[in-house]
Parts: C-alpha cells; structure tokens; sequence
C-alpha cells in the first residue's frame, strides 16, 4: 500500500509537470491538449483496480479543476472519479479480457470522459452534432494512441 501510494504522488507530479509544458495543438480545427491526467489514471486503474483508481480519478480531477475550470468546479473530479470506476473495472477483468478487448474497454472510457464534458460545457449551445462528436472523438483517439505507447513502453503486457 505505502509503495502505491509514492507512486500515485510521483506519477501525479510527473503528469501535472509534464502537462503544464504541453503546447495546444489543432487537429481538424479542434484545439486540443493530450490529457495526460487521464492517461496516468487510465495506466494506474488497469493496474491497481477501482479503489485506487476512484481515488486517483478524483485527486487528478480536483487538482485539474483548481488549476484550469474554477468556473465548473467539481466537473473533472466528478469525470476522473467515474472514469476512474470505469477504468478500475478492466482490473478485474484481466484474466478474462485479452489486451484488444482491454484496450478497447479504455477507448469506451475514453469516449464517455470526453462525451461528458463536451455535453456540460457546450450544454445550451447551438452545435452541430458533426463538431460535438469531432469535440468527443479527436481527444479519446489521441489519447488513446497515448495510452497505447506508454503502456507498451513502461508494462509491456504479454497478458492476453
């Protein structure tokens, strides 16, 4: 426990200062950020479980909220809490689910993250429903594909 606890603070540091260097990028005029804070919970949650991934998803996702969304408060650590459930409940099926299945898992995640907080922030505006799906899915994938080389570079799973 005291081990996964150093490497929660660690791997939070880490993300939090390498997040804050990370330049916007556009990608089919979306104005995107890699969400780092979503893909260190995703790698922490497959690996430790829903425990630890609802009290990871709601550390990040307060942190991310004080430092970025004073005016929706409570919106990423609501998020990061139920992705991290989400994500804490691949752990229990790693026996059972090969790694396609598991990545795939995580892109659903991955979806619901971004679909929430489209849905609140744009909630009362006028839209088309091309550019909120675009909103939703540039960010999963690119993260995604995140998740998929940072996984692949520090865990290595042969699971599956």
């Amino acid at each position: 426990m005291r081990g996964s606890i150093i490497w929660l603070v660690l791997g939070i540091i880490v993300a939090v200062a390498i997040q804050s260097a990370l330049p916007r990028i556009t990608v089919s005029g979306i104005p995107f950020t890699p969400d780092l804070l979503l893909v260190f919970l995703a790698l922490a949650g497959v690996r430790k479980g829903r425990i630890f991934a609802v009290f990871t998803g709601f550390s990040l996702g307060i942190l991310q909220d004080l430092t970025t969304q004073v005016n929706l408060l409570g919106l990423y650590a609501f998020i990061k809490s139920l992705s991290g459930y989400a994500l804490g409940t691949i752990f229990q099926y790693r026996e059972y689910w090969n790694r396609t299945v598991r990545l795939l898992a995580v892109m659903v995640c991955f979806l619901i993250h971004f679909g929430i907080y489209a849905f609140v922030t744009l909630y009362g505006s006028e839209v088309q429903i091309i550019d909120f799906l675009r909103l939703i899915f540039i960010p999963a994938l690119l993260n995604w594909i995140l998740y998929i080389i940072l996984e692949k570079l520090f865990f290595d799973l042969k699971v599956g």
